[in-house]
């Protein structure tokens, strides 16, 4: 991809997904797509079809990402069963667009911020082992 260091909205951009942990991005990614189904569904109910199409589109592109980002060869079945809930979600989205209805997409919408919540306690649990092991090592010496 290239990017386009000439406005100051972009480079900022660019200096924090270069500089970011790449969890930081994935769960940026995650909010990203739970705003754009929850736009999507507002656009719905406004009868708002531009509108309903453009965060549709925005939630699909994420998602995929997401999925082509997985490494399965570090975890074959997490990859795996992240990629089985990405494929559904898509499927969801679609079905929410299509049909014109808002459930699907609520449920899209719930297993994003499911897989979130995960991805959120799972740093929250490493920064608190990497505490321990410093307090542990620290004590030791």
């Amino acid at each position: 991809m290239q990017l386009n260091s000439c406005h100051p909205t972009q480079s900022y951009f660019e200096n924090n997904i270069t500089t970011s942990d790449p969890v930081d991005l994935i769960r940026e990614l995650y909010r990203a797509t739970i705003e754009s189904i929850r736009n999507a569904q507002l656009a719905i109910m406004k009868e708002d079809i531009q509108e309903r199409n453009r965060h549709i589109t925005k939630a699909q592109r994420i998602i995929g990402e997401l999925a082509t980002s997985l490494m399965p060869e570090h975890a074959p079945e997490l990859c795996l069963r992240l990629a089985q809930i990405y494929e559904y979600s898509l499927h969801l989205i679609q079905q929410g667009h299509f049909t014109q209805t808002t459930p699907p997409l609520r449920e899209a919408q719930s297993l994003m911020e499911t897989l979130l919540e995960g991805w959120i306690a799972s740093q929250e649990a490493s920064s608190l082992l990497s505490q321990e092991a410093f307090l542990t090592e620290t004590v030791s010496q």
